[in-house]
């Protein structure tokens, strides 16, 4: 018997399955599987990019952390602000944490200072990010995390057993790369705005 269907057999495996009642089981074993035959995925850091060159292929390690030095900010401080924004949120499931990082983007590129108290550039900039949103539900049909990836990974027991399935994921780490391309295209985050200038 292989180590995949002692896992499965395993009692406490076979409940927790069971639990992820969002989680495609075929998935998860087929993840298993994989992972009992060996097979493994690479992980490195990409290399640095150009200034003002497109980054969109490298998305898939972060988004924000991705532009954030195009910004000031240094992508070891993009990772602190965004490391609770994961899994929509601490892993609830709430708004996928793409959405939340182009949103970030969004208002360094776009607003100005004191937008909060604007009521001219305020509106404008909500507006913005709901047009933002709304163009990413129309490519994922949701800007939920649970909904996307289809999997409660609410518990650290219940992200440990989705992790053994990196399909689960692939959709997320793909889609930011879409997302960013069209963060670079249709909402121009490569060209900060210089001191002074208007964004709206």
């Amino acid at each position: 018997m292989s180590n995949a269907e002692n896992n499965v057999n395993n009692p406490s495996r076979r409940e927790m399955l069971v639990g992820l009642t969002l989680c495609p089981a075929a998935a998860l074993l087929g993840g298993m599987a994989g992972l009992a035959s060996g097979q493994e995925t690479a992980s490195s850091e990409p290399p640095p990019v150009e200034p003002g060159a497109s980054r969109a292929s490298q998305a898939g390690t972060g988004l924000f952390p991705n532009y954030a030095d195009i910004y000031g900010i240094a992508p070891e401080v993009a990772k602190k602000i965004m490391s609770g924004l994961y899994g929509g949120i601490g892993h609830l499931g709430g708004t996928c944490s793409t959405v939340t990082g182009a949103v970030i983007l969004l208002g360094l590129r776009h607003s100005t200072v004191g937008v909060d108290n604007d009521e001219v550039a305020y509106p404008k900039m909500v507006a913005l990010a709901k047009q933002f949103a709304e163009d990413f539900k129309e490519r994922y049909k949701s800007i939920l995390c649970r909904e996307r990836i289809q999997c409660d990974i609410s518990t650290p027991e219940l992200y440990a057993l989705a992790k053994q399935t990196p399909e689960i994921f692939t959709d997320c780490y793909e889609g930011a790369k879409v997302i960013a391309e069209l963060l670079e295209t249709k909402y121009d985050i490569l060209n900060p705005p210089k001191t002074g200038e208007s964004t709206q």
